[in-house]
């Protein structure tokens, strides 16, 4: 008897895209980033200035998290 191949829907045989870790420091880093690009845009007026706050305090945040919240 022939065994048949694992279905596509079958997850258990795959890793995980993300790991819990930097999905949740990837989480954090949004919710960061997009809470102070609406504060910059609030108190400046300008959503360029709130897009680029924004997306600084992104790139910042990660490895600030990534060093705070262990493994």
């Amino acid at each position: 008897m022939t065994t048949l191949p694992p279905s596509p829907d079958d997850t258990s045989s795959q890793p995980p895209l993300l790991s819990t870790h930097s999905a949740l420091v990837l989480m954090i880093a949004v919710i960061i980033s997009v809470t102070i690009g609406f504060l910059t845009f609030y108190s400046t007026g300008q959503s360029s200035a709130g897009v680029i706050a924004g997306l600084m305090t992104f790139g910042a945040s990660i490895p600030v998290l990534r060093r705070e919240i262990g493994p």
